[in-house]
Formats: structure tokens, C-alpha cells, sequence
């Protein structure tokens, strides 16, 4: 059976509308509709549920899309490590990140990492958004994921492991009238523009933010947004703002900031490794054993 349709099913399933999916192949409407007709035919099985309002996975489309998933990360991958020994590169792991928060977290592991395998090499690549970190791990272009307060029922193939938790802290301007503070109501800053960063964009984590705001008595705030990290702290230096960020980013330092511990119920956030199941790279299961001795554990 040929499976030179299966780009085409994917793309369908990934967007569950067969416009956009046709868009991303390069190909009309009406010939991804066409392709998908044929490919339920060859199969003998239907992939998708038609209506009115839009289509649906079928349950057995549902269960193919989920496995071609690991069939064509370990392809990529594959493609990928293949590539190196072509070239007699080093054994690699790629390793992305969505900001500095993951990357604080993940570099001592990687430091550690190096120690015990001194010709392998890790190449830590920065996704902006934790939405195309997670593609590019499913996608096989990755081996790893760094990523905080993931979702795991977002994408049930994909498992995760703890690297840390935090409790988490007002981020102010060491000129604010609260930097000094032993600790800091939420309503006092009501009123005051909360800064975010564009780095976690899933709906999901949107509510969880606004839950947070909302207990926390500021859901009425204006927000502004940054590209980054950085950003967020030169415009918090600035007294533009006030951020919420994770007591282990004092460690990075920025001069003309404080950080305030939250009166009240603690928050916390939390990072995570992300990773599918199946690889065909050796070096990311050693990567992963590194994760999980004894002088690994989390905070």
C-alpha cells in the first residue's frame, strides 16, 4: 500500500481543516479533499467525520494520526542521525527551549551531561513559543523539549518528566515603592500594568494565567507584552510594570530590579522535559538517564 498520501492526512488531522491543511501542502481545497477520499479508500477505513460545522477524527483516523506521530519523528530523526554519521559529526542531542526560564533549568543538567560524555554534543536551540518547541519535537526535528507548566492531556503522546518547581515572586523595579518590602499584597499593585511574555501561548496555559490574576485579585489589570524575558525585566526596571516569574531567576542578573515574595497562598510554576516515547538517537536516552540519577532530582 502506498503511503505517499500520508503527508496529506497529516496536515488534515493536525488542523482538522482540510483548507489550511491544503495550504500547508501546497495544493487546492478541492485536491486535499480529493487525496483524503483517495487514501480512505486504499485504507478501507474512515479517517475523518464530515459535517456541516467541519470534520472530526474518526476514531480509527484518531489512533492512525497518533502513531504516524512516532513514525515520522523517528523517520526525521533518523534522516537526522543518519546525516551526522555521513559526516562524522559528534552524537548529537537537540534540545530546544522555549525561554530563560527553561533554559536556567536545563543548563546545569547539561553541564552534568557533558561530564560524563565528553565526545557527545548538545545543541540547545530557543523556540520563542512553547507551541513550536512541542512541533518540532513531534515533527523529529528535536530529541528534547524544555518547556514549564505543561499541559500533559494537550498532547497525550508525549511524555514528560519534572526538572523543577518554584515558587514564584513579584518582579519590580528597585525604584518601586514596594521593592523594599518583606513581602507584597496583590492588591497593592492593582492598577499597575502586569508584563508577560509571548513564550507560552497555549489556551490552556491562557486560563491558567487568568486564574491565577483573577485569585489574585488583578484579573482587572492592563497587561503588556514582551518578546522575552529580557525585555519583560528592562521594562519592569523601567517601573512600566511588575512581572510574576520564578524565585530562581534572581540567579540571573539584572541590576536595578527586585523581587518581592507574594503575600498570602503561594504560587508556583514548574518546568519539564518533554519527549516522545520512542527514538531511534542513543544519545537522548543517555541524556535521559542523566535526567533521572540521584544528582538530578528536582527542586
Amino acid at each position: 500500500m502506498s503511503i505517499k498520501r500520508l503527508p496529506f492526512f497529516l496536515s488534515a488531522a493536525k488542523y482538522l481543516n482540510f483548507t489550511e491543511a491544503a495550504n500547508e501542502q501546497f495544493i487546492s481545497q478541492t485536491a486535499m479533499s480529493l487525496q483524503i477520499k483517495k487514501y480512505e479508500e486504499e485504507l478501507g477505513f474512515k479517517l475523518f467525520n464530515r459535517s456541516n460545522t467541519g470534520v472530526t477524527l474518526t476514531k480509527a483516523g484518531g489512533y492512525l494520526y497518533k502513531r504516524c506521530q512516532y513514525i515520522t519523528a523517528d523517520y526525521n530523526q533518523a534522516v537526522s542521525h543518519a546525516r551526522q554519521l555521513s559526516e562524522e559529526d559528534k552524537p548529537q542531542v537537540r534540545i530546544g527551549y522555549s525561554g530563560a526560564y527553561e533554559q536556567l533549568a536545563v543548563t546545569p543538567l547539561v553541564t552534568r551531561f557533558y561530564q560524563g560524555h565528553p565526545s557527545s554534543q548538545v545543541e540547545l536551540i530557543y523556540g520563542k513559543r512553547k507551541k513550536k518547541v512541542l512541533q518540532q519535537l513531534e515533527d523529529g526535528y528535536l530529541d528534547l523539549a524544555v518547556v514549564s507548566d505543561y499541559d500533559r492531556n494537550y498532547s497525550q503522546w508525549l511524555k514528560s518528566y519534572p526538572l523543577r518547581h518554584d515558587i514564584c515572586l513579584f518582579l519590580l523595579s528597585s525604584a518601586s515603592e514596594f521593592a523594599q518590602c518583606d513581602c507584597l499584597e496583590s492588591s497593592m499593585l492593582a492598577g499597575k500594568p502586569l508584563l508577560r511574555t509571548v513564550e507560552n501561548d497555549f489556551t490552556s496555559y491562557e486560563w491558567q494565567i487568568w486564574n491565577v490574576m483573577n485569585f489574585l485579585g488583578l484579573g482587572g489589570n492592563e497587561v503588556i507584552y514582551a518578546n522575552d524575558y529580557y525585555s519583560m525585566a528592562l521594562l519592569a526596571r523601567s517601573d512600566i510594570g511588575f512581572g510574576i516569574v520564578p524565585e530562581c531567576m534572581k540567579e540571573v542578573p539584572m541590576a536595578g530590579l527586585s523581587y518581592v515574595p507574594i503575600a498570602g497562598r503561594k504560587l508556583k510554576t514548574s518546568c519539564s522535559v518533554i519527549y516522545m516515547e520512542s527514538s531511534s538517537n542513543p544519545i537522548r536516552e543517555e541524556f535521559l538517564m542523566t535526567l533521572k540519577e540521584p544528582d538530578g532530582e528536582t527542586n
